[in-house]
């Protein structure tokens, strides 16, 4: 605040940046900070990425730097897909069948689920920060450094959402109508695009619907947002039914819970603890 910047992202747009080795050390230090001491050396520690990165995540520099640091504290790392982990927290009351949907800060992932197996998935590169930077730049919050480069106003569209607890489904205001809006902006575009690989893939109709849906990450949190992606499934006209949206109180820790579910399912074939 005093030198008029935004502050920056560990990961700007889900990447670990090559060339700022400050940045690089604070992930390391946050992560590390992170996990706790194995209980036993070789317990499994799941790994969350950020949905933006290419498949497989395995074969990235971010999985690469944060797995080497799980092994240099004593664990086992295993990648843990955000989608999967979502379907593990939130659809164990349908046998894990079912939909899950992820927003996660740099990307938005909706995925099909059939007994824990997925079928189909589909990601777009419109996530939370994308929401409220848009929402920073129609609303014109802006700051000026002391160079006079100009920036949207992120943190005010946060202090504003958690001062006014907008309602997505009831807008009292313009500035929450707009905001609903580039909700319906995303879920529009993400719902497409999932439509699309519906029509790809084979043997759906195999699978008896209707479908729960489990939504996780912190942009799913706002009042009205199971009304407001409702009205676009509806409006998707996807080969299938979905019947029930969940939205867990903690859905911001839900990819988490789902991520140790990953890490305990991972140990039972030789009793390990897991941590995630």
């Amino acid at each position: 605040p005093l030198l008029h910047i935004p502050r920056l992202p560990v990961l700007p747009a889900g990447r670990l940046p090559d060339d700022d080795p400050v940045g690089r050390q604070l992930a390391a230090a946050i992560f590390d900070s992170l996990l706790p001491e194995p209980l036993i050396h070789g317990e499994v520690c799941a790994i969350t990425l950020p949905l933006v990165l290419p498949e497989p995540v395995t074969k990235t520099k971010e999985w690469q730097f944060f797995s080497r640091l799980a092994r240099l504290r004593g664990f086992r790392p295993i990648p843990a897909d955000a989608c999967t982990a979502a379907a593990l927290s939130g659809l164990g009351h349908a046998r894990f069948t079912g939909l899950a949907l992820v927003i996660d800060a740099t990307a938005s992932g909706l995925a099909l689920f059939h007994h824990g197996a997925e079928v189909l998935r589909t990601t777009i590169p419109l996530g939370g920060d994308w929401i409220d930077e848009h929402l920073a730049r129609k609303t014109e919050r802006l700051v000026w450094d002391m160079d006079g480069a100009c920036y949207v106003d992120v943190e005010a569209i946060l202090r504003w959402k958690r001062e006014r607890a907008p309602n997505l489904h009831a807008p009292q205001s313009d500035e929450v109508q707009m905001l609903a809006y580039i909700y319906e902006q995303l879920l529009a575009d993400l719902l497409k695009a999932f439509a699309t690989e519906c029509e790809k893939t084979a043997g759906l109709d195999t699978l008896r619907g209707p479908f729960s849906i489990s939504c996780c990450g912190a942009a799913t949190m706002p009042a009205g947002f199971p009304q407001l992606l409702a009205n676009r499934i509806e409006r998707a006209r996807l080969p299938f039914d979905v019947d029930e949206l969940r939205s867990p109180d903690d859905g911001e820790y839900a990819v988490a819970r789902g991520a140790l579910i990953l890490a305990e399912i991972e140990s039972i074939p030789g009793a390990i603890p897991a941590a995630a």
